[in-house]
């Protein structure tokens, strides 16, 4: 085990130490939302403190020749930038006087305080993935620059939903972006999707679903009136992970033992064409 996590120095014996791994990774595969359409790159290790933001150009069609000795819309990288590998984190604490009954009776100790440091930090990495952060220098979905935009329309009356998303399906197609597409949407749009499409006996969101063709998902890091179309693939973006989501310990003070659910990354955006906000001014 990495020697940054300090696990030699806690109380923890091996088996309470399987049970906080098992826990925090059973939390975050619940509630993280963007890791499900993202394509992920590494671990590359947590000294790992910057990584390249590149953008490119060229590329939208192929070119067709006879000898192929022509070079024409060659793909090349249009501008680079560092950008800083933020840590997410959230601290818990366990009880010394817990741990010893749980040793004493034989039971599995309540590992519910891993479990909510480590839905925190979930929340704290699909918000990042999502609207960015000015301070960490971190470009998300929602402000990325060059972004395409759509009206949100009126998702309260009957196939309004649906006719938002075609408009930004419509918008990435003619940009040069093929599906399968991926549709996050806040709580309220989500529910407002789950009613039948036109009589059809068939609900909105399945409609919505075949249009995109590559899921659409419920996200509360999202605001309200705003949801995105994205063309996911590598070429376009990815989630670069220094260090995956895991448990630390920190120190042991007035008996307690204090730990630290931490994980390190960010999201690359190489084509920003490729994501569509709808509803965003």
């Amino acid at each position: 085990m990495m020697s940054f996590l300090m696990r030699e120095q806690s109380a923890l014996t091996d088996r309470e130490w399987q049970a906080l791994d098992q826990i925090v990774v059973q939390v975050a595969r619940r509630n993280l939302v963007a890791r499900r359409f993202l394509s992920i790159q590494g671990p590359i290790g947590v000294g790992v403190m910057s990584y390249p933001v590149d953008r490119f150009r060229g590329g939208e069609t192929g070119a067709i020749s006879l000898f192929g000795a022509e070079e024409e819309n060659m793909v090349v990288i249009e501008s680079r930038r560092m950008a800083p590998l933020p840590i997410l984190y959230r601290d818990f604490r366990l009880d010394w006087r817990e741990l010893e009954a749980s040793r004493q009776q034989g039971l599995p100790f309540d590992t519910t305080p891993a479990a909510i440091a480590a839905s925190a930090v979930a929340q704290a990495e699909d918000q990042v993935i999502f609207s960015g952060s000015d301070e960490l220098q971190q470009e998300g979905l929602l402000n990325v620059e060059g972004r395409q935009q759509v009206p949100l329309g009126d998702w309260g009356t009957a196939n309004g939903g649906f006719n938002a998303v075609v408009g930004a399906v419509r918008t990435l197609v003619d940009h040069g972006f093929r599906g399968p597409f991926t549709l996050a949407v806040p709580p309220l749009l989500f529910a407002q999707l789950n009613r039948v499409f036109d009589n059809t006996g068939v609900l909105e969101i399945d409609q919505v679903q075949r249009l995109v063709g590559g899921g659409v998902y419920m996200t509360v890091a999202l605001p309200q009136d705003t949801a995105v179309l994205v063309a996911p693939g590598p070429e376009n973006m990815d989630l670069l992970i220094a260090q995956d989501m895991i448990t630390a310990f920190l120190e042991a003070t007035a008996m307690q033992q204090h730990f630290r659910v931490l994980e390190v990354l960010g999201l690359r955006i190489k084509r920003p064409g490729a994501v569509c906000t709808l509803g965003q001014v």
